[in-house]
């Protein structure tokens, strides 16, 4: 029956070009593909990664294409990223994916009538549409929650073993799984109303494999600064794939994108360490202390900055190891008390930064014309510069 259920009306017929599957390759490992799954033709294969060996099978050719441009497009709240790639990068990648595949079964013959008939009745009558979306009528009601006292926990989906001839669904749960779900019985349930930000963020993070890629690759900032760093409302961006710039377009990797979860699990990752969920008002911008901080990020009296960061449409004079952030972007992106925290020291904030120390243990600088060697002060006048975003004037860049 469900496989009856196709698009109307059929797609129309296409002319697929030849695919690059080098490139497709090459693709596979800039996503990290092999963070969540088990790729096609993988010796080695990890239980908590989903494997695609069945890819042929399950995919017509082309609609692999479709679903690596837009996860989302049937159910919003996948754990599949979103990533910003392509028609020709979507191809490539699926066309390797299956390349790499075992070839699909051959087709069954279709079904007769009377199966699809009672496929269809079992659609309406074993609790499918209470989580699944089709024009059926739900003929299937489950218990309320609050009539499943503690001890009704422990047969059905809960039993230790499948009952003989019972209609409960397998979910698979491990012993720790019952346990904790039992557990969860014994109180008096309220937690299911409560929302606590932290908590989603965590569970989230844990959900879509977010460590996989932070803290495990090499480039990739930790997960533990977020909230303090980011500002809610951009991280919400970040998350939900509609920034027009990237920060740090020269890397090859890409930030995946997670819709229907970006904005709380913003709210999450800030109000975990403290921070408020939206960030305060600041303060206008002190334009003299803006005209200093101008001079210090420049080659002329300053420290030059300028040399690995871009000033909105120049380029960085001469990057040393690694490029830094654009400087018109860094006011929107940034928490300013994480800013003075980072210029003082960054390498004790994060291990794997590429930014010079400019100030001593003191909290002076070399430039003691300037605010009188002050860390701070100088550190404030730069940052009341780069809080002018896109308005900011060119410092001296040569």
């Amino acid at each position: 029956y469900l496989a009856t259920q196709t698009v109307k009306p059929p797609l129309p017929a296409e002319e697929f070009p030849e695919a690059d599957l080098l490139k497709g390759e090459e693709i596979a490992a800039q996503l990290n593909c092999a963070g969540c799954h088990n790729l096609p033709g993988t010796e080695e294969t990890a239980a908590n990664k989903l494997n695609l060996d069945h890819l042929n099978a399950k995919f017509p050719l082309g609609r692999l294409r479709d679903f690596l441009m837009a996860p989302n497009a049937h159910y919003e709240w996948t754990r599949m990223p979103k990533f910003a790639i392509t028609g020709a990068e979507a191809w490539n990648l699926a066309s390797w994916l299956r390349k790499q595949a075992p070839a699909a079964p051959a087709a069954a013959e279709a079904a007769k009538l009377e199966i699809i008939t009672h496929g269809k009745k079992l659609v309406a009558t074993t609790g499918c549409l209470n989580c699944h979306s089709l024009p059926d009528e739900n003929q299937y009601k489950a218990p309320k929650l609050a009539t499943l006292t503690p001890d009704k926990w422990m047969t059905g989906c809960l039993a230790d073993a499948p009952e003989p001839d019972s209609r409960a669904p397998q979910f698979g749960f491990s012993a720790s799984q019952r346990a904790a779900l039992r557990a969860f019985a014994a109180t008096d349930r309220a937690s299911l109303k409560r929302h606590v930000p932290a908590e989603f963020a965590e569970r989230q993070v844990r959900l879509l494999n977010c460590n996989q890629c932070h803290g495990e690759l090499e480039g990739f900032p930790a997960l533990n600064l977020i909230g303090e760093k980011l500002k809610p409302e951009w991280t919400h961006k970040l998350l939900a794939g509609s920034h027009k710039h990237r920060a740090r377009p020269w890397l090859e990797h890409r930030m995946p994108a997670f819709p229907a979860r970006a904005e709380a699990l913003a709210h999450g990752l800030a109000m975990n360490l403290g921070i408020p969920p939206k960030t305060p008002k600041e303060p206008h911008i002190n334009a003299a202390l803006a005209m200093t901080g101008r001079q210090l990020v420049g080659v002329d009296g300053g420290f030059s900055c300028v040399a690995c960061h871009g000033v909105k449409d120049v380029k960085p004079l001469q990057v040393f190891e690694a490029q830094g952030v654009n400087f018109s972007r860094v006011g929107e992106r940034l928490h300013p008390e994480f800013f003075e925290r980072w210029m003082l020291d960054p390498l004790r904030v994060d291990p794997q930064s590429r930014m010079p120390d400019y100030f001593d243990e003191d909290a002076r600088s070399v430039l003691v014309d300037v605010l009188g060697g002050d860390a701070k002060k100088q550190i404030e006048a730069i940052r009341q510069y780069l809080w002018q975003g896109d308005k900011l004037k060119l410092p001296k860049m040569q």
